[in-house]
């Protein structure tokens, strides 16, 4: 947090901060360029899922070039409240912790401990049994695609008007930026 505050309180980067933004519109165009299809699929599927039937989520992704243009405008006092508002001035909890060498070893202990009990009870046939039920779960998880396909579309899709209810989703720049 210290950091943070001498961050907020000294002159920032703007050159690299406006570098990175530079990039981000530089890698979105890149992903639009090289692989629009994946891109495009990904916000649709995305604004599907979480969008809500205003689809936000989409309208969201079509304006990321506005935002990012918007954003290479703002001056170093923006992006200063940014960070306090953000980062300095939201409740947080730091927990600092060491490591017990000592709470490491008895944990150690006690799990081979235990190991070693649950061997003694099952025995070699116990044991056997434990491998084969493992190797049969395996065998199970490694379907073929024809089996799992088999498996999806026996399930019944729902309708979508059947009350589906989207969770609306606001992005924190979104908010920044209305303000």
């Amino acid at each position: 947090m210290k950091t943070l505050r001498e961050t907020a309180e000294s002159d920032l980067d703007m050159e690299r901060l406006l570098n990175q933004i530079r990039n981000s519109l530089n890698n979105f165009s890149d992903m639009l360029e090289n692989d629009s299809s994946e891109t495009l699929a990904c916000a649709v599927i995305l604004d599907q899922m979480y969008g809500g039937k205003d689809h936000q989520n989409l309208a969201s992704f079509i304006k990321i070039f506005d935002v990012l243009e918007i954003l290479l405008k703002k001056d170093q006092a923006f992006w200063k409240t940014i960070l306090c508002k953000v980062y300095i001035e939201q409740p947080s909890v730091t927990i600092n912790s060491i490591p017990s060498v000592k709470c490491m070893e008895e944990l150690e202990t006690k799990e081979k401990e235990r190991i070693s009990k649950q061997q003694e009870k099952l025995g070699p046939e116990g044991l056997k049994r434990c491998e084969e039920e493992i190797n049969a779960c395996i065998a199970y998880n490694e379907k073929g695609e024809d089996e799992l396909e088999e498996i999806i579309e026996s399930l019944p899709a729902p309708e979508i008007d059947s009350g589906i209810r989207f969770h609306p989703i606001t992005t924190s720049m979104i908010k920044i930026l209305k303000e």
